[in-house]
């Protein structure tokens, strides 16, 4: 189980890394008039349909530096990361008020003949329950990053209090930013205007604001920036602790004594991501993360439930021997006894003492 979810994890971390340094690059290379993405489309073209366009160098530089960044230590990349998580709230703040005056809730209602023939049928949910479903997938990549707290326990220095509220805390102030924001641009522009490379930009520039276009380009890069880094910190600290059990290579484990981080771990895993946002499409990526994360998640959760009823195999280990032979004959069915293991009982358990199947995961 350790090591599924553990290689689940990896490819989480790694394809998310890949996919933020591919978002950061699409995004100011429209910032700039597609001029990357253009020069690199017409001298370097790649023609696999599973693949990007065009090689994307600037990503793999983007992830490089970022890498270089990380290996110095957690310390010093932990401040550029506290300076850019607090120009982007600032600018979310910015985007959430000022959108309050532009808004019209027509754009909410409209009527399907207003509405071009290949992007819905107009209203609040233009694409119905099918393309709700499907947006919310996609959209569960934007949550993807709370577990990131708790790779963290070991610098923290009351990991048993500030983990869970750290958790929390961050969960709610992703959920109110993401749909604060989407209610406000939806509400400015018509949804089926809206690029989705730079949707805040444009947004504000169809209601005359133009000038804001640069504050939100920069806030836009420099949460892409934190969302980077903060995605590369965990993985190296993943691959130290398999390294260690020895489920991976035991050099990936290996602390450089001047740092005091995973140095390989992190050069590896830096240089792997890297390649995969130069040769990958940011669609293709996020939907293959999405896919890793929610196995990931799922195989954690039903550990949790299970391990929470594991019982001490050190303290009764004799006691089971006993009541064993003694029941033996009495209980024809020990796999699952009185047949009372499922669903519910898994969730609400009527007491605390481990049951035969729970007591078999270790």
């Amino acid at each position: 189980m350790a090591f599924v979810i553990g290689w689940n994890l990896i490819l989480e971390y790694v394809i998310g890394t890949a996919s933020m340094a591919r978002a950061w690059s699409v995004y100011f290379d429209n910032m700039i008039g597609n001029h990357i993405s253009g020069f690199f489309q017409q001298t370097m073209p790649i023609h696999v349909s599973w693949l990007s366009a065009y090689p994307d160098f600037f990503a793999l530089g983007i992830t490089l530096v970022l890498t270089a960044l990380l290996i110095f230590g957690v310390k010093e990349s932990a401040k550029f990361n506290n300076v850019f998580t607090g120009i982007n709230l600032l600018v979310v703040l910015y985007i959430i008020l000022c959108g309050l005056f532009k808004i019209d809730t027509h754009n909410w209602n409209l009527d399907p003949s207003e509405v071009p023939a290949d992007k819905g049928d107009g209203g609040f949910m233009p694409y119905g329950i099918s393309g709700t479903m499907a947006g919310a997938a996609t959209c569960f990549y934007a949550f993807v990053g709370f577990d990131v707290v708790a790779t963290t326990g070991e610098e923290a220095k009351n990991p048993q209090r500030a983990t869970p509220i750290a958790i929390v805390v961050s969960l709610a102030i992703v959920f109110l930013s993401y749909f604060s924001v989407s209610t406000v641009i939806t509400l400015m522009s018509p949804y089926f205007l809206l690029d989705p490379n730079a949707a805040l930009p444009q947004a504000f520039e169809r209601v005359g604001w133009g000038f804001a276009r640069y504050f939100i380009s920069v806030g836009a890069l420099c949460g892409l920036s934190a969302s980077l880094l903060t995605g590369m910190v965990p993985l190296p600290r993943i691959l130290y602790a398999m390294g260690n059990d020895g489920v991976i290579y035991r050099f990936m484990g290996e602390i450089n004594p001047r740092t005091k981080t995973p140095l390989v771990g992190t050069a590896i895993s830096g240089v792997f991501s890297g390649l995969m946002a130069m040769v990958f499409d940011l669609h293709e990526l996020v939907d293959m993360m999405s896919i890793g994360t929610l196995l990931a998640y799922t195989l954690v959760s039903v550990s949790v439930l299970i391990l929470r009823y594991e019982c001490d195999t050190n303290l009764q280990i004799g006691t089971h021997s006993e009541k064993g032979n003694r029941n033996k004959e009495a209980q024809p069915s020990q796999f699952f006894p009185a047949l009372k293991f499922n669903l519910k009982t898994l969730i609400l358990p009527d007491s605390n003492e481990p049951t035969k199947v729970t007591a078999l995961v270790s």
